[in-house]
């Protein structure tokens, strides 16, 4: 068996996404408005914006679905054949009736990567509480795509960006 040494482990850690994203924000009550309109309200989604762009990741879409499993897939199939590297998501991913983002997303995932749901409630329930526990975010990757889904919440879009952006170039040298 050959070991990576201690550099080239290093380097593998270091790797930084330079791939396009594209953002979905998923709610019944910004579908029905126009772009103008909801992205004047809509906080998550424009965090998602400014953090991506901060991070100097070029934004391919920034769209809007209502809660439906169909649509939400859709869009993400879509995505996926305009070989866009990274799709990020906002909003679904509690446990009210309408929250369906996992299970529109996860029947289409290759792979799950399950530390960051994990994490992500542990740090969820240290800002709010054991609510926290009650969040479905997840990530994985759809053939060379990798996917975050996040709650609709500014802070939840925060914590989650935060916690994932670190290994995102690493999980897209990996799937290359």
């Amino acid at each position: 068996m050959i070991f990576l040494s201690a550099w080239e482990h290093k380097k593998h850690e270091d790797i930084t996404y330079h791939g396009n994203a594209s953002i979905l924000i998923i709610s019944d009550s910004l579908s029905k408005l126009n772009e103008g309109e909801w992205k004047n309200i809509d906080k998550s989604g424009m965090l998602i914006k400014e953090f991506l762009e901060m991070k100097n990741v070029k934004i391919d879409t920034f769209s809007v679905v209502p809660d439906d499993i169909y649509e939400i897939r859709k869009w993400v199939l879509f995505q996926v054949d305009k070989q866009i590297g990274f799709l990020v998501l906002s909003g679904g991913t509690g446990f009210s009736k309408r929250d369906v983002t996992p299970e529109a997303v996860k029947p289409l995932l290759d792979v799950e990567v399950p530390g960051f749901g994990e994490e992500f409630r542990r740090i969820s329930i240290s800002n709010i509480g054991v609510r926290g526990m009650l969040s479905r975010a997840f990530a994985g990757i759809i053939k060379n795509t990798v996917l975050i889904a996040l709650p609709g919440s500014p802070n939840g879009v925060r914590d989650g960006l935060k916690l994932f952006f670190p290994v995102l170039g690493h999980l897209s040298y990996l799937r290359k």
